[in-house]
């Protein structure tokens, strides 16, 4: 009885924190669809010309392969893996979590509304909890939309991936922007600014992704690489290899220290401060 209030205490929270965001979400869904669309269109002719792909790929400095994993370009995994998997759709999910997790704990408080939020019979815990919630589902929704839309246009410009590739890839995606949206909510929580928030969650994703590009190249990143969650996510060459069991469990492992330190954080902060 007591859960069932307080589910009913949530739902109104999580409605309103999707409805705010409804245009931003639908912005985002828009662009990753006018994306793949857009790449999709152009495989057709790189797979015309495979050979010739193949040797201009390989024109390219070894450096460079190396960085943007640049292999069997021509085939529809090595085209999807360089143009969208290996940068383009994780920084875009990185740029969703990290911009919804410095909202978190920083929207009512920033927005002057914090004290009206708190006045009702729902904990900050709870708060931040059902934030969190509605960053996952977001970041979920848009993995479930690249894979809809790669499994939809993917036969339509004779590209054949097996769906399941399709959705691990778009789960590492989403992982990616969790782990980073997560740190971002524990800054906000702890700053109580979203600035602050936005600035560090960014700074650490650049500097994770910086070090998974070097790591092929530089042998003390290439160290460091296997506790990176870059290499976690996108590094897991889902697209490729199907899903990393291990991977997605240290992924999600990684984003949970930072919530539970968010909700710490933020039930202690004095708000009126």
């Amino acid at each position: 009885m007591v859960e069932d209030i307080e589910a009913r205490r949530r739902m109104p929270l999580i409605r309103k924190t999707l409805r705010d965001n409804a245009r931003g979400i639908t912005g985002w869904i828009a662009g990753i669809v006018a994306l793949i669309a857009v790449q999709l269109s152009v495989f057709p002719s790189v797979s015309d010309t495979t050979s010739k792909i193949t040797d201009f790929a390989e024109s390219f400095p070894e450096v460079f392969r190396k960085m943007f994993r640049m292999e069997d370009y021509g085939s529809a995994i090595g085209y999807l893996s360089t143009e969208l998997f290996s940068a383009t759709l994780p920084l875009i999910f990185i740029a969703v979590g990290v911009t919804w997790g410095a909202r978190v704990a920083t929207d009512e408080v920033e927005g002057g509304t914090a004290d009206v939020l708190f006045s009702l019979p729902i904990s900050r815990t709870h708060v931040i909890w059902v934030r969190l919630a509605a960053m996952t589902a977001v970041l979920v929704a848009l993995a479930f939309i690249v894979t809809v839309a790669l499994a939809i246009g993917g036969p339509i410009v004779d590209m054949s991936i097996a769906t399941s590739k399709l959705a691990a890839a778009s789960v590492s995606l989403a992982l990616s922007g969790l782990v980073f949206g997560s740190i971002a909510a524990f800054v906000g929580a702890a700053s109580l600014r979203r600035s602050v928030a936005l600035g560090i969650g960014l700074t650490v994703a650049i500097a994770c992704f910086v070090v998974y590009s070097l790591a092929p190249i530089v042998g003390v990143m290439d160290d460091i690489n296997p506790f990176n969650p870059m290499q976690w996510t996108i590094g897991s060459e889902s697209l490729k290899n199907g899903l990393d069991i291990v991977s997605c469990f240290q992924a999600i492992a990684c984003s949970l220290v930072p919530m539970f330190a968010a909700t710490y954080a933020f039930s202690r902060r004095d708000l009126a401060a």
